[in-house]
């Protein structure tokens, strides 16, 4: 199977300019590609478009379908809000290997904005190149192909564990484990709006809380759902990335919290059989 790289970054970063040096093809529908013997498939949306493209194409792609990203910076304009929006939905899906590229490196010095996505993705491997002169192309080109040779496996999720191989179920209520970002910058309120993308649907949704980084889906459309899954949840009117979650629970009720609930909930993302209810006390 082709490897499943993702091409992120802002409008006007030079995104088509830099895959088309790397040899990789991009837009809707791109052709697998060979790099260093290995099968590449392109996630892309319109090349330097409007930015929304590259969104539309990483949701559409999902977790499931994706192993792993390239995403660019110019050195003449920094980290913009494109740019954070494709690192919050990376991290939403769970992507984690990858490769950050500031380009232009010929127009100022990359130094400082190396060091911001550093900040923004950390971890990241971080290249400066130039198109133009050809600088950082080849060590850059060697880490692609270092990336693709040993794409890392994917993390199997405890609750996915537990739940086993069954197919995926139809529901309106789940519970998960949400993720806000490292200072939950973004975390929404209780009972806010959402709108959340699972396996290629989407759906309105509320949120409600049940403590900690626990908290209910309330799904306005059935989508499909299976213990394990990663979802991302973004602002109503598909304004940004608000953070992804894990689905532990696809066939919940409506509930509230309380400690059997935090308890339940716990031991499934750990990968533990839940408790079985209390017997009822006597009177």
């Amino acid at each position: 199977m082709p490897i499943r790289l993702v091409a992120a970054g802002a409008a006007g970063h030079g995104r088509t300019t830099l895959l088309t040096v790397l040899g990789l093809v991009g837009g809707p529908g791109a052709a697998v590609v060979e790099i260093g013997g290995r099968a590449v498939s392109l996630i892309d949306g319109d090349g330097d478009g409007d930015g929304h493209d590259a969104v539309a194409a990483m949701l559409a792609a999902g977790p499931l379908g994706i192993d792993a990203y390239v995403i660019v910076v110019a050195a003449d304009a920094g980290i913009t809000a494109e740019t954070r929006e494709h690192a919050a939905l990376l991290r939403a899906l769970g992507v984690e290997s990858g490769l950050s590229v500031v380009t232009r490196a010929e127009l100022a010095d990359p130094t400082r904005v190396l060091q911001s996505i550093d900040q923004l993705i950390p971890g990241s491997s971080a290249h400066a190149v130039s198109a133009v002169t050809g600088d950082g192309v080849g060590p850059l080109r060697d880490a692609l192909v270092e990336l693709i040779a040993a794409p890392p496996a994917r993390v199997e999720l405890p609750a996915a564990r537990l739940a086993g191989d069954g197919p995926p179920r139809e529901t309106r209520v789940i519970d998960a484990a949400l993720d806000f970002g490292p200072r939950r910058e973004r975390e929404p309120e209780h009972g806010a709006g959402v709108v959340v993308h699972l396996r290629g649907g989407q759906s309105p949704a509320r949120l409600a809380r049940l403590g900690g980084r626990f908290w209910q889906v309330r799904l306005e459309r059935p989508l499909d759902a299976l213990a394990g899954d990663r979802f991302v949840v973004r602002a109503p009117g598909g304004g940004y990335t608000l953070g992804g979650g894990v689905v532990l629970d696809p066939g919940a009720r409506r509930h509230p919290t309380s400690n059997e609930v935090i308890v339940r909930l716990t031991r499934i993302s750990r990968g533990q059989e839940p408790l079985p209810p209390e017997p009822p006390r006597a009177s």
